[in-house]
């Protein structure tokens, strides 16, 4: 019901899980997703903040966990078809632990540029999907 309608009662309830590190990881990525919704191409930095914390302080067990995707998921809604805008998070994700930092790095991209007819975006994107994981693997060792 509240999709999209940025309100900050919404927002404030929804970030209450994002900072307790008594909070299981299926509570804070249900969140996560949530709060994406919410603000769905907003922007909202005081969101994108609050769960670029949570990537960077969340132990690696919990990083591993399925529910960690949704903290991407809801991090890349944020930036929905807002484009150059992203920038500055995809550069802080960078720093965000394997495997979580660069599913969160293809989903806000994705997200952004969704709809936006970028060709450039759109071939880095068919890159991505062409590449096979024991590429990568081969060209580490």
């Amino acid at each position: 019901a509240y999709a999209g309608s940025a309100r900050e009662d919404v927002i404030d309830l929804l970030t209450g899980p994002l900072g307790d590190p008594a909070s299981n990881m299926e509570a804070v990525g249900v969140s996560a997703l949530a709060l994406g919704m919410v603000c769905v191409g907003t922007g909202n930095l005081e969101v994108v903040s609050a769960l670029l914390s949570t990537m960077m302080e969340r132990s690696a067990a919990d990083v591993q966990t399925p529910y960690s995707r949704y903290l991407a998921l809801g991090m890349a809604l944020l930036y929905m078809g807002r484009g150059d805008e992203a920038e500055a998070t995809l550069e802080a994700l960078q720093t965000i632990a394997e495997p979580l930092g660069s599913t969160a790095r293809v989903l806000v991209d994705t997200c952004a540029y969704a709809g936006t007819g970028n060709v450039l975006k759109v071939q880095q994107m068919l890159h991505i999907c062409s590449e096979h994981h024991g590429d990568k693997d081969e060209e580490e060792e």
